[in-house]
């Protein structure tokens, strides 16, 4: 009897507001919690009990007004499918299961085995490797020591925790070290050198320390060293090597002058072009034998399957330039224009969020970077020294300061780089959810009962409005001669007819002890019968009871139970898609959203930052005290402000589903909501 009724537990009033105008039409609707229950202004006695069966599909069907609205996960048993997703990706949990300082050391250098590719992964490293030993085992063991020294190193003069347990101070160590050991020696397997192994053991400690001066001086410009470090210092040990007596390594090169006289070109067979493109993604680890290609392949794949394609891509579009411009057949068979180029298109999807515009820059930055490769080659061929993968630094670099200059494309911030499928998953969800909160804002500003012309981006929203506005459809009884002789739930065909018949069967059930339409205040009492007596909970079915009451009869007759059913499976998926939203927003994960965290996400998509005007609407939207905007209320409000959006439709003779105009589906953006034609924080365009 203490329970409040739905305008009084709601936020600011905003409940009122979206039923003042029913509340206007008919007698005030009584709260379920009255002791005196009215129906269309008639008494009526408490009707028996419901039996436990019906009770428990009441449960579950309506339930979604009671859960606490967390995330749903896939619940999956072990086998080869949770296999995959449980090494999938950065495997973020890899690092907190295991309990000795010994094994995180090895899947810290692991991480920096694949973080040459752009892979945060342990087991892309672990197959990195072993790619490395096919190669040869001298230079594979050259390079593991150098892994741990320059991450050792890392970790003793305190560099950034963060930063070394994702691997970032091991990958241009490791390169340093399969550099090293491959100019000193061609024999695969044995020569080892004292001099060659102190000499790794040294540089590799070098370049860690490297690595963090260049990445302080392009802080500003929130780019990495990519592999400038390993570059730097190798050519530095190289050049220097020239006047060590003790250290006896050949020059890279035959030192001469740049030979301009042309020559004659063979071409080359299709056959050898694959195993060259191939070749290509093996020798960024300086590995020529194709199994070592395909193996880092793999290791690549087993992180991201977009980085894996990108980098297969990049090979084989720097071959193709390569046998544009007249490079010799041996030189492209051998994958040496690949590598450069696959790095470089690798990192455009890293960078950037996949979309067509990095596709332009990814191809671009390949192109050029075999262009550069060709001049670093010809500069450095007097000194007898190699290029590396300077040429990919070279271009590498410029393609990624430029970030926030374009708006065909979408910067990563350099603090979230994961995979390319994430960022691609995060910018939609940002994009998504932003522009339903802004239609919800508008929607919000509209007079109750009046027309709306927003649209919904997502598709998951977009079928969840279609399917919950269908259903509103199915109350004109004068639509259809064939819905007076049967109900259309029956004759509905699609992924809804299974819901739509459960529904019906159990409105049959109900309307027994009701002996007709179900009066609402004894719906509100089945469900508390049910178990769903939480009071928010409460107030919210009965929300959307009261606008699902399009007759305005105050009681559910069957059609409005059903699409009251269907309203629940709908709410439950844009529930889920904006609980996803926030939580990303909400960064410091206290369940409240300030106006900072939004500015941040909206940062994220190289967006401008709320105006005052917004930020105002927003926090009438729903209450926002000092620490910011309560999640859940704020999902409340926004889900049912779009409820109401629909019943406003189709009031007003309209529907978002089959109308030209208000199509969800049309790609048409009429209601300049898309997110790339106006920006939600512009100022010429406020909400």
């Amino acid at each position: 009897s203490d329970t409040l009724s739905v305008l009084d537990a709601s936020p600011a009033g905003f409940f009122e507001t979206l039923v003042v105008e029913k509340r206007k039409s008919v007698s005030a609707s009584p709260s379920f919690g009255e002791k005196e229950e009215k129906c269309a202004g008639k008494d009526h006695d408490v009707a028996p009990s419901l039996d436990d069966e019906t009770l428990a599909a009441v449960r579950e069907v309506f339930s979604i007004f009671f859960d606490d609205p967390l995330i749903q996960e896939n619940d999956e048993t072990f086998g080869i499918k949770s296999f995959f997703s449980a090494i999938n990706a950065t495997m973020p949990w890899q690092y907190d299961s295991l309990h000795s300082s010994f094994t995180k050391f090895i899947g810290i250098c692991l991480r920096g085995i694949g973080q040459v590719y752009f892979t945060n992964n342990p087991v892309s490293g672990l197959l990195i490797m072993v790619a490395t030993f096919v190669q040869s085992t001298r230079v594979a063991i050259h390079g593991i020591i150098a892994l741990v020294c320059g991450t050792a190193v890392a970790l003793f003069l305190g560099f950034d925790k963060g930063l070394a347990r994702s691997g970032l101070f091991g990958y241009n160590a490791y390169l340093v070290g399969l550099a090293i050991a491959t100019f000193d020696s061609t024999q695969p397997h044995s020569s080892y050198s004292a001099a060659t192994l102190i000499s790794t053991v040294v540089i590799s400690s070098f370049s860690s320390v490297i690595f963090v001066m260049l990445g302080k001086l392009l802080v500003p410009y929130e780019s990495p060293p990519l592999t400038l470090p390993f570059n730097l210092v190798t050519i530095l040990f190289l050049a220097a090597s020239a006047n060590m007596d003790h250290v006896s390594i050949p020059p890279v090169n035959t030192p001469a002058l740049p030979d301009y006289e042309s020559r004659s070109f063979d071409g080359i067979t299709a056959r050898a072009f694959f195993a060259g493109v191939i070749r290509g993604v093996g020798q960024v680890f300086l590995a020529d034998d194709i199994v070592s290609g395909v193996l880092v392949l793999l290791g690549i794949t087993v992180c991201s399957r977009i980085s894996a394609m990108a980098a297969l891509l990049g090979s084989m579009l720097g071959g193709a330039t390569a046998l544009a411009i007249g490079i010799p057949a041996s030189a492209i068979e051998q994958g040496m224009f690949g590598f450069n180029a696959s790095l470089s298109v690798t990192a455009m999807f890293m960078f950037y969020t996949p979309s067509i515009g990095a596709g332009v820059l990814a191809m671009l930055s390949g192109f050029i970077t075999v262009i550069c490769q060709q001049a670093l080659a010809t500069s450095l061929e007097p000194l007898g020294l190699p290029y590396m993968t300077l040429p990919f630094c070279l271009v590498g670099l410029p393609f990624i300061i430029i970030q926030g200059t374009s708006d065909i494309v979408i910067a990563v911030p350099l603090s979230s780089i994961t995979i390319p499928e994430d960022h691609f998953q995060i910018v939609k969800m940002l994009e998504d959810g932003f522009a339903f909160l802004k239609e919800c804002l508008m929607d919000s500003e509209e007079s109750v009962g009046g027309r709306s012309f927003t649209q919904t981006r997502s598709r998951k929203m977009t079928k969840s409005l279609k399917q919950l506005s269908s259903a509103l459809l199915e109350f004109d009884q004068d639509k259809d001669d064939r819905k007076s002789k049967q109900c259309w739930c029956y004759q509905e065909r699609g992924p809804d007819a299974a819901i739509k018949a459960s529904a019906l069967s159990l409105y049959k059930k109900i309307s027994k002890r009701a002996n007709g339409p179900i009066p609402m205040q004894d719906f509100m009492q089945i469900l508390q019968e049910a178990g769903l007596i939480d009071r928010e909970g409460l107030n919210f079915a009965h929300l959307m009871l009261v606008l699902i009451d399009v007759d305005h009869s105050l009681t559910i007759d069957q059609n409005e139970f059903v699409a009251f059913a269907v309203v629940c499976t709908s709410v439950d998926t844009i529930r889920q898609k904006l609980l996803k939203f926030f939580a990303f927003v909400d960064e410091d994960g206290n369940g409240k959203i300030d106006f900072e965290e939004m500015n941040h996400a909206l940062k994220y998509l190289c967006y401008p930052s709320l105006t005052q005007k917004e930020s105002h609407k927003l926090s009438t939207l729903a209450q926002c005290d000092e620490d910011g905007i309560d999640v859940i209320e704020l999902l409340n409000v926004v889900t049912a402000t779009k409820v109401q959006s629909l019943i406003n439709a189709y009031h007003c003779g309209q529907s978002y589903c089959g109308q030209s105009s208000h199509d969800l589906t049309n790609k048409e953006d009429t209601s300049n909501l898309g997110i790339r034609g106006e920006s939600f924080g512009k100022d010429d365009n406020p909400v």
